[in-house]
């Protein structure tokens, strides 16, 4: 941008099939759920303004991608900021399950 007096310096990432992918030009898109799940397969994402039905989220403006080891210090260095943290595919990790459990007897 001219006259901005900064550079940008874009994050660049290796994929699980060793392609380059820039995650900085996708930061502050808003970005459907699908599009997310293809170009972040098994990252955490980090989102606001986020458009959902019901619990499902649709959309979001995509503030940061995170990797396994990376999503709990970054959340807990962003907790205030009302992010919203989801991870696009199920993976082995730990963490919080958000979750309602009903049991009947007859």
């Amino acid at each position: 941008m001219k006259g901005c007096g900064f550079v940008a310096i874009a994050e660049y990432k290796m994929d699980e099939k060793n392609r380059t992918v820039d995650y900085a030009s996708y930061m502050g898109e808003r970005m459907s759920w699908d599009d997310m799940v293809s170009a972040f397969p098994e990252r955490w994402v980090v989102l606001r303004d986020t458009e959902k039905d019901g619990p499902d989220v649709l959309s979001g403006i995509l503030v940061a991608v995170k990797t396994d080891d990376e999503i709990i210090p970054y959340e807990e260095a962003n907790l205030r900021k009302g992010y919203e943290f989801w991870r696009t595919t199920e993976g082995d990790f730990y963490g919080l399950v958000d979750s309602n459990l009903s049991i009947s007897v007859d």
